[in-house]
């Protein structure tokens, strides 16, 4: 059976992913650079290393401020970067990093109107993850960024009307998520994302449109993974699926409410799981 509800989301995958790395200072940066792991404590003082070790956690402005002062050359963090706090408003000083060899989680970010700051990052090795940002309006800070090597998650950012900035994408290895964006009209971008595992976008309840100047996800041919559309009832049409001609897993496209036709759909040569093309009835 296919379930169409979504996870519980808040807070709780990313406290999971961070689990044992827990930067517990003021500031959100140990004192004399102590980067507490599960298997030891490093001790090294400011300038022993171009980046500090392990997962970093930054819930303050002062964090990343202090991040920044301490780490003035980083550009490459081994660990994951999780961003999480009332008062953070600028990342910019962590313009210099290039690359995250763990995850980059960014969430419930109240006051973080943009992600200017991240403009130097290419790569991320495990999942992207923003979620839960009220008043986040733009991902221009993402927009040099290039392989993904985990999931996408955009989830709950209840601020943002369009999703744009991510024309250099070309790789996700597993599953791309839009979902539950109040706001959210259109997205236009993806253009160049080449490949991804599966993509699910449900519950954007004012999106209209899924294109943009390249077409959104129009370099997709085929997927390993699924292809959930649901609960996109101002939905207008499917375009972003004319050039597919496989799917591995599942195909669902349910709660369309505003799509007239199958049409972008005539590429599609196999289904690997289950096709369902529905409606909810009342």
């Amino acid at each position: 059976m296919i379930n169409f509800l979504h996870s519980s989301w808040v807070c709780m995958l990313s406290l999971l992913l961070f689990s044992g790395y827990v930067l517990s200072y003021a500031d959100g940066i140990p004192p004399e650079g102590i980067i507490k792991t599960p298997y030891s404590s490093t001790s090294f003082l400011p300038g022993d290393s171009l980046c500090p070790a392990g997962d970093v956690l930054l819930t303050t402005q002062a964090a990343v401020d202090s991040l920044a002062s301490r780490y003035p050359q980083c550009q490459i963090l081994d660990g994951s970067l999780r961003i999480f706090g009332a008062d953070i408003q600028d990342l910019s000083p962590l313009s210099g990093l290039r690359h995250i060899g763990g995850s980059l989680v960014i969430e419930a970010n109240p006051n973080l109107y943009h992600l200017n700051g991240l403009d130097s990052l290419r790569s991320v090795a495990g999942d992207l993850i923003i979620q839960g940002n009220a008043v986040l309006n733009d991902f221009w800070g993402l927009n040099q960024l290039e392989t993904v090597g985990g999931n996408f998650t955009f989830l709950g950012n209840d601020g943002l009307s369009r999703l744009g900035e991510f024309d250099n994408l070309r790789s996700v290895g597993a599953q791309v998520d839009i979902s539950y964006n109040a706001a959210l009209r259109t997205i236009e971008t993806f253009g160049n994302l080449q490949q991804v595992n599966s993509l699910s976008i449900q519950s954007n309840y004012a999106l209209v449109n899924i294109g943009g100047i390249d077409g959104a996800f129009d370099k997709i041919s085929s997927l390993v993974g699924s292809i959930t559309l649901v609960n996109n009832p101002a939905l207008m049409d499917i375009r972003m699926l004319a050039k597919l001609k496989s799917v591995g897993d599942d195909l669902v496209l349910f709660n369309l409410d505003r799509l007239i036709d199958l049409k972008n759909l005539s590429q599609l040569q196999t289904v690997g799981g289950d096709l369902y093309i529905g409606q909810m009835m009342s």
